[in-house]
């Protein structure tokens, strides 16, 4: 099959699922013609980058020249960008191939993927379109685990990569939160919609860890070659992220331990002091704070200030959840003590108690459930915004988002990849986090795993 008619069986395919809501924007001309030069410069024998072929979608967030980065917020809804975001410019080198930009929770403030503004579609589950996908990357989750791209890049700041990663059955990586380090160049959140600058992370997301892998080569531009474990690997089993576990994932995840184990990896079972506790606090903070500077200089920078101010932005919210988090904490500014004392004594406070942890017991990763709970139902969460978890109702932003805090709170490498399924046939992911600047060593302890619960 050629690249072209590759692309048009993706564009198809992309007609056949509209309902799921997950492409927002699609420029089908343009990809076609990169689609048929790449076929016109193989069979002259030309050059042709790592990634021909590949198709990959973008999340709303991320700027794609000619394309809209709206956030799904209308004040942005036609706010069409000029310039890629670097890492867009990476990939084209790469000759991969851009079907769209993806649906996203607004301003990405949000773990459902549930938009109440009739321009922007609501992302349904991509296994079941009765429940919700998650987010706020829910559009690239979908669009991948449906087959209509290859690759998918997303954004996480508190889990909006691994959470619809984990409810849509595709891996998802959060890579080292370090702007100097190799990750952090690689994945640079330059030219994207911020939300907070010390958590936002740019991620891939692709049915499978290989896949993953190749995709980060690529971008890398340099091999990695596949790992061979010279000791036993040692995953450790947080208490505080196994506790209050919806029955259903409890029983998958607890198999999928017991997999591991069967097949030579280590399980130690390890306790951080008040990690939710810091956690929970420094994410909220940091993001508050961060939220109000970081909008405004992305409005000035785009040309759309003092146009378009970020008060007029936050009143045409459409999100009522979302408008009153810039109502009661960005818009007024948030404590700049507070600020303060979680990014330089909460946040690293954290990440020495968990250095320390993987230290003491000599683990190569934490190992654990992405997802608390199972996904709610699509009218529950527009009309309760709550889901059950371990019996009790809490917030399903407070359920899905708890156990992804670690990695964000802490700058880490954070993989996800399918592990089993609940009695509906619902996706249930698990969590490994790894060193901060491990990030493919990580993915190689993920390919293990991965192969572990593929041959049971």
């Amino acid at each position: 099959m050629s690249t072209a008619q590759l692309i048009l069986a993706r564009l198809e395919l992309a007609k056949t699922y509209e309902a799921w809501g997950c492409l927002y924007a699609v420029d089908a001309e343009q990809v076609l013609n990169q689609a048929v030069q790449q076929d016109s410069r193989r069979l002259r024998g030309q050059f042709l980058g790592a990634l021909t072929g590949v198709s990959v979608v973008v999340k709303d967030s991320i700027d794609c020249s000619g394309l809209p980065t709206t956030g799904a917020t209308p004040a942005l809804a036609h706010h069409i960008v000029q310039h890629d975001a670097p890492i867009v410019q990476r990939l084209r080198q790469v000759d991969a191939l851009l079907l769209g930009k993806t649906t996203m929770h607004e301003l990405g403030l949000g773990v459902s993927g549930v938009n109440y503004h009739d321009h922007y579609p609501c992302v349904r589950n991509a296994i079941d379109p009765r429940y919700v996908a998650g987010g706020s990357s829910g559009g690239t989750a979908v669009a991948v685990a449906l087959g209509i791209a290859d690759i998918g890049l997303g954004t996480d700041t508190g889990g909006s990569i691994r959470i619809p990663a984990s409810l849509n059955g595709v891996v998802g990586l959060r890579p080292t939160q370090a702007p100097t380090s190799q990750y952090g160049a690689c994945y640079s959140t330059q030219g994207c919609l911020p939300l907070s600058p010390s958590l936002d992370t740019v991620g891939p997301m692709a049915r499978d860890v290989s896949s993953l892998i190749r995709f980060d080569t690529c971008l890398q531009g340099q091999a990695t070659d596949r790992q061979e474990f010279s000791r036993t690997v040692r995953f450790g089993l947080p208490l505080s992220l196994w506790t209050a576990l919806h029955p259903e994932v409890e029983s998958v995840a607890k198999h999928a331990c017991h997999q591991l184990a069967r097949h030579g990896i280590e399980l130690v079972d390890v306790d951080i002091p008040d990690l939710l506790a810091l956690a929970r606090t420094l994410l909220f903070d940091l993001c508050m704070y961060e939220a109000r500077p970081a909008l405004q200089a992305y409005l000035e920078r785009h040309g759309l200030s003092p146009a378009l101010s970020l008060a007029q932005l936050a009143q045409r919210i459409a999100n009522p959840e979302v408008q009153a988090v810039f109502r009661d904490y960005i818009l007024p500014g948030f404590s700049v003590q507070a600020w303060q004392q979680s990014r330089f004594e909460r946040q690293p406070l954290l990440l020495s108690r968990y250095l320390a942890c993987l230290n003491r017991w000599r683990l190569d990763a934490l190992c654990f459930p992405a997802v608390a709970t199972l996904p709610p139902l699509w009218e529950e969460e527009m009309c309760r915004g709550m889901v059950e978890s371990d019996g009790k109702y809490d917030s399903s932003f407070a359920t899905l988002s708890r156990n992804a805090a670690l990695a964000s709170a802490t700058g880490s490498p954070a993989v996800v990849l399918p592990a089993g399924y609940s009695k509906q046939g619902l996706p249930i992911g698990m969590e490994l986090c790894g060193r901060p600047g491990e990030d493919s060593y990580l993915l190689q302890l993920g390919l293990l795993a991965e192969r572990i619960w593929a041959s049971c």
